[in-house]
C-alpha cells in the first residue's frame, strides 16, 4: 500500500476518510525549512497499532504543518523496509530499533531518531486447532511458528520465549508469514501452529477463530517486557542512514517535531478520539473492536520519543542470545540512535 499525504489547505483538512472535517492545526514554527520536502517512509504493518503514530500524525496534518509531504509505503517486514532504503526507494523507515544493531554488524550505519513504542507490542498467537495442545513453548518443539521474516524482531521474540522456557530455540522451526491479514490467515488455517502478531489483527483473530495468546509472550504488558527482555525494549521508530541525517538535518528535525506532536496527542486522548482520525478502512467495519483493541495497546507508546539510554546494551545482549552471527564486541551502540533531534524540539526557546 502507498499512501500519499500532502499539505492540507489553509482553512480545513480532512480528518480520516469520510469522517468529517476538523480545524487545521496551527503550523509549528519552522525557522529553517526542510532540505527535502518529499519524504518516502517504508513502514511495517501500517494498519497495525505499531504503525499507528506515523499514519495518525499525517492524518492530523502534523507533517504538512512542518512543510513535509510524506509518502508511506506498507511492507511485510523490517527486512523489506531496509531493502527499500538500500535501493533508494525510501528515505526513512519505521521499524524496530534492533535493526540498527543488526545493520551495524553488517557494516551499515543506521540511526533511530525518534522512538514510537517503548515496548514491541507483539505476542504469540496460537491458532484454534492447537489451543488445547500449546500451553508453553515446549509444546511448540518441532512445530512451525510464524514470524514476519528471519532476522526480525518477531524471530527474536520467539527465540527469547524458547530460551526462557528452557528450550533450544533451534528446535522450534519458524516460517515467514509476513504481517497483517496474510499472517492471520496462516495462523487461522493451521499452516503454522502459532505466530507472532500485533493488534488489531490479533484481537480480531481471537474474536473470529477463538485463538489464544500465550500470556507470557504479550509484550503489550510492561511487566512481561521486563521479565522477558530485562527492561524496556524499544519497538518501532523512525530510522534512517547517517548520510541522510547529515545531508538533511532540518528534514529530520521536522519529522521529529511532527512525530512528537503525534505522541503527545496519543498520550492526551482516548482510544476513541484516536480511532476517529485514522483512515476508516483500517477498522475494516469493526470500529468497536478496533477501539477496544487500541485501548489495550495505548501503554506501549513512548511519551517522549527518546531511545532509553540503557536500552541499546540490553537489546544487544538479547540479540546475542538468539543470533550467533552477531559479534561479541566491536559495535558502537552510540551510533545506533540519536536523541539530539528530540532534545532540540524540547529545548525551551531562548
Amino acid at each position: 500500500m502507498r499512501r500519499r499525504l500532502a499539505a492540507a489547505s489553509a482553512g480545513l483538512m480532512l480528518a480520516g476518510c469520510g469522517r468529517g472535517l476538523m480545524p487545521a492545526m496551527a503550523p509549528s514554527p519552522t525557522p529553517t525549512p526542510p532540505e527535502q520536502r518529499w519524504v518516502r517512509i517504508a513502514t511495517v504493518a501500517e494498519r497495525a497499532f505499531v504503525g499507528l503514530p506515523l499514519t495518525l500524525g499525517a492524518q492530523l496534518g502534523y507533517y504538512a504543518a512542518q512543510g513535509l509531504d510524506v509518502q508511506i509505503s506498507d511492507v511485510q517486514s523490517g527486512n523489506d523496509a531496509l531493502a527499500a532504503l538500500g535501493r533508494g526507494e525510501a528515505d526513512v523507515v519505521s521499524i524496530p530499533y534492533e535493526f540498527t544493531i543488526r545493520a551495524q554488524s553488517h557494516g551499515v550505519g543506521l540511526k533511530m531518531t525518534l522512538l514510537w513504542e517503548r515496548s514491541p507490542g507483539m505476542f504469540l498467537a496460537v491458532g484454534s486447532q492447537h489451543v488445547a495442545q500449546v500451553k508453553t513453548m515446549r509444546d511448540l518443539v518441532g512445530h512451525p511458528v510464524g514470524i514476519t521474516a528471519p532476522g526480525t524482531a518477531a524471530e527474536t521474540l520467539v527465540k527469547l520465549l524458547a530460551i526462557r522456557d528452557g528450550v533450544d530455540p533451534n528446535s522450534i522451526p519458524t516460517k515467514s508469514i509476513g504481517s497483517g491479514q496474510r499472517a492471520s490467515t496462516a495462523i487461522a488455517s493451521g499452516i503454522v501452529w502459532a505466530g507472532v502478531k500485533v493488534d488489531p489483527a490479533a484481537t480480531q483473530l481471537e474474536e473470529d477463530v477463538m485463538g489464544t495468546i500465550l500470556p507470557e509472550s504479550d509484550t503489550r504488558d510492561p511487566k512481561v517486557v521486563t521479565r522477558l527482555y530485562g527492561g524496556p525494549q524499544p519497538g518501532n521508530g523512525l530510522i534512517t542512514t547517517r548520510d541522510f541525517i547529515q545531508r538533511n538535518p532540518n528534514t529530520v528535525l521536522a519529522l521529529t517535531r511532527a512525530g512528537l506532536q503525534t505522541l503527545r496527542y496519543i498520550a492526551s486522548h482516548s482510544a476513541a478520539d484516536i480511532a476517529a482520525h485514522m483512515p476508516s478502512d483500517f477498522e475494516e467495519g469493526r470500529l468497536v473492536l478496533y477501539v477496544a483493541a487500541l485501548k489495550r495497546n495505548l501503554a506501549m507508546f513512548s511519551r517522549d520519543g527518546r531511545v532509553p539510554i540503557d536500552a541499546p546494551a540490553r537489546v544487544l545482549r538479547n540479540l546475542q542470545l538468539v543470533d550467533s552471527q552477531l559479534p561479541a564486541d566491536g559495535l558502537d551502540l552510540s551510533q545506533t540512535y540519536d536523541n539530539s533531534f528530540v532534545e532540540r524540539v524540547d529545548k525551551p526557546p531562548g
